[in-house]
């Protein structure tokens, strides 16, 4: 075994061939690390981690035909809600046939004719393709490639995807990510429309129809199960069209840079990819000019009459409090509550690695409370304040029926039940919700 800093190999087997490597993104970032892949055409499992999500990917001679993801956003159910192929409900049912049978979702929902089978494998290809390239957008975590490779053919996609391609359009992304983040700061940020929905199509329309409801483009992409970048892309070219514009904290929004009329506007990444079709990149900022000022979304004000709890008036002392009380559940929630609003905030990202590590040691939070419990509001909707929290926790409760058990709600959610079950003891300890037996 090599030991080099963040990085180590380890040599085992016959001809001293290498089964392992493993190290950290910052050391090595993910993309360097499939692009050695791809060059040597290997056979092998890569492992990435970050917060508590864990990607899975199995290369064959330099192709991936698998991916697993502990994220729920990246569940076959999602993305099929997502592509408008299923509903809730109808993932619910399946759900509840795949824990009676054991027999795999895609399955269920091709015998009970929810979808078929060509629209399973372009979502299966889609959702291996859509791993691989948020593991690739990571700049934090760790990693691990080993020449052990699953034997069954199974779980493999239809059709593999290009390591190569993949890397080159994560390096678009990356640069991409730049600009939007320029003019969409973060999860928080709200929009103005000034487009009829009826003029759009698809996921376009649906987007547009929950920002003139006044979601966030956080609650946005939990409602349409969309992955982050699918979100923020569609809105930067509605922007740059005219269509919607931020709403920002005290500022002007950055006038549009528009791609280059040479360039297409960036496809729904719900469209198959293709390799013909060209991606757009954003054209980098001029040299020599200082970057500009950081933007920040405009916080929400809370309905007449609604009393908004010390913790959400100012989260940042009150994730102090919370760590110095070694309370890690409630810092992980308050680190989030800031991280929403700003993803660059320093004392929000420590007090969430903080918090995260510490409640790793202690016992999981989906064995504090039974899940077979059903949840209730303990008070009027219009009483709680809903502009102060965060994009899950409105999600959560928009979920609250007085039906649905927590097992139900999470078996559908694009939440990590670890997650929802803190939202939910959160909300209870708080008198936002009571749980029936």
């Amino acid at each position: 075994m090599f030991d080099v800093g963040p990085l180590t190999v380890e040599s085992r087997g016959l001809g001293g061939v290498v089964a392992t490597i493993s190290g950290d993104i910052g050391f090595m970032p993910v993309g360097d690390l499939v692009i050695w892949i791809a060059n040597r055409a290997l056979n092998c499992t890569m492992v990435v981690r970050r917060r508590g999500a864990e990607a899975k990917l199995v290369v064959r001679e330099g192709l991936l035909w698998q991916a697993a993801s502990s994220d729920p956003r990246e569940y076959l159910g999602q993305h099929l809600i997502n592509f408008g192929y299923i509903t809730e409900e109808q993932l619910q049912r399946a759900f509840d046939t795949q824990q009676e049978t054991h027999v795999p979702l895609g399955r269920v929902l091709v015998m009970v004719e929810a979808v078929t089978q060509e629209q399973l494998d372009r979502v299966l290809v889609f959702k291996t393709r859509e791993s691989l390239l948020e593991a690739m957008g990571w700049g934090e975590g760790t990693f691990k490639a080993t020449d052990d490779v699953p034997g069954t053919r199974e779980l493999d996609v239809v059709q593999p995807v290009d390591l190569f391609e993949a890397h080159s359009e994560a390096l678009a992304r990356m640069q991409m990510w730049q600009e939007i983040r320029r003019v969409f700061p973060s999860d928080a940020t709200r929009v103005e429309v000034s487009i009829d929905p009826a003029r759009l199509a698809g996921f376009d329309k649906k987007l547009v129809t929950l920002m003139l409801a006044g979601r966030s483009i956080g609650e946005a992409s939990l409602e349409l199960r969309s992955m982050d970048f699918q979100t923020y892309a569609r809105l930067y070219d509605l922007y740059n069209r005219g269509a919607v514009r931020p709403r920002l904290a005290g500022e002007q929004a950055p006038p549009p840079r528009a791609p280059p009329p040479s360039a297409p506007t960036p496809a729904p990444a719900s469209m198959p990819f293709r390799a013909d079709v060209p991606r757009t990149v954003p054209p980098p900022p001029p040299p020599g000019l200082p970057p500009p000022p950081p933007v920040r979304a405009e916080v929400p004000r809370e309905a007449p009459g609604v009393q908004v709890p010390a913790e959400a008036q100012d989260p940042l002392a009150a994730l102090r409090v919370a760590l110095a009380g070694r309370n890690w559940s409630e810092a992980l929630l308050l680190s989030q509550r800031i991280l929403e609003r700003d993803p660059l905030d320093a004392e929000g990202i420590a007090g969430y690695r903080v918090a995260e590590v510490q409640l790793k040691k202690a016992v999981p939070e989906d064995e504090a409370v039974d899940l077979r419990r059903v949840p209730r509001l303990g008070m009027r909707r219009e009483q709680i304040a809903l502009a102060h929290l965060t994009s899950k926790e409105r999600y959560v409760l928009s979920r609250v029926d007085g039906r649905r058990s927590l097992q139900q709600i999470a078996a559908v959610s694009p939440i990590q039940k670890a997650e929802l079950v803190r939202i939910v003891n959160a909300f209870v300890s708080r008198g936002v919700l009571k749980l029936d037996p």
